[in-house]
């Protein structure tokens, strides 16, 4: 069951403009946490004199090495994932995790957490051995349904950019881009959805397209069990969220 949580973070400065302008409220949708397990709200660091605060929240980053490939978890002080990345190139999933971070005004801290020997786990096509607690705040209402289809998907079994947008009564371009902004590759299967021709499609690494994507989805698809015939997925793996037939 999903629960849902709002948060609200501002730094004392921001506070002090919205008593002065007095502004309406936020047309922003709440946050949502999945499988939500409470939180710590960031300290609110006090700054010498003359100086303004600023809210400071670490991320702990954790990265594995396994055979060819490097495995990244990015979590925050409430053990909740707040992002997942994985690659050849142990760099470039450290910087896109560090980036990640910064983004949402954060500061990583190297740790070493069992999520990323899970993450090797589900690329080598095994299943999640414990419930994971995600961190959904950055992400839009929107997104969050999208990765509630997504994790409905059976292992074995692919949709479509499509039927995932009939489902939601939503265009197909939007879905497209919740699917190919996922935070959390692997974690949330992003890697069973596929073109409508059945075509297995792109996969991004590290936030990036190329062609070794095609061939890594083609690989977790395959480790996974979906049956794939000349490029293309067999009928019989197709899975419909409205539960319809095909």
């Amino acid at each position: 069951m999903l629960k849902i949580r709002t948060s609200l973070f501002r730094t004392a400065a921001r506070a002090n403009d919205d008593r002065r302008i007095c502004p309406p409220p936020s047309p922003k949708p709440p946050s949502i946490s999945i499988i939500f397990h409470g939180s710590r709200r960031p300290a609110l660091k006090r700054e010498p004199s003359g100086t303004s605060s600023s809210v400071l929240e670490e991320f702990r980053l954790s990265i594995e090495q396994s055979r060819n490939n490097s495995f990244g978890c990015l979590l925050d002080s409430g053990d909740r994932l707040l992002a997942s990345a994985f690659g050849p190139v142990s760099k470039n999933v450290r910087l896109h995790l560090a980036d990640y971070s910064k983004n949402l005004g954060g500061e990583t801290v190297p740790v070493r957490h069992p999520l990323t020997h899970e993450m090797v786990g589900l690329f080598d096509g095994k299943r999640v051995s414990k419930p994971l607690s995600f961190n959904t705040e950055h992400v839009s209402r929107f997104q969050r349904k999208v990765y509630e289809i997504l994790e409905r998907i059976p292992m074995g079994k692919v949709t479509t950019y499509g039927l995932i947008s009939k489902h939601l009564g939503s265009a197909a371009r939007a879905v497209g881009g919740s699917v190919a902004s996922n935070p959390w590759p692997l974690f949330i299967p992003c890697q069973r959805v596929v073109n409508f021709d059945l075509t297995i499609g792109n996969y991004g690494l590290c936030g990036t397209l190329g062609p070794a994507g095609t061939v890594v989805k083609r690989t977790l698809l395959e480790r996974e069990g979906v049956p794939i015939l000349n490029g293309r997925i067999d009928r019989t793996a197709l899975w419909d969220p409205s539960g319809n037939s095909h």
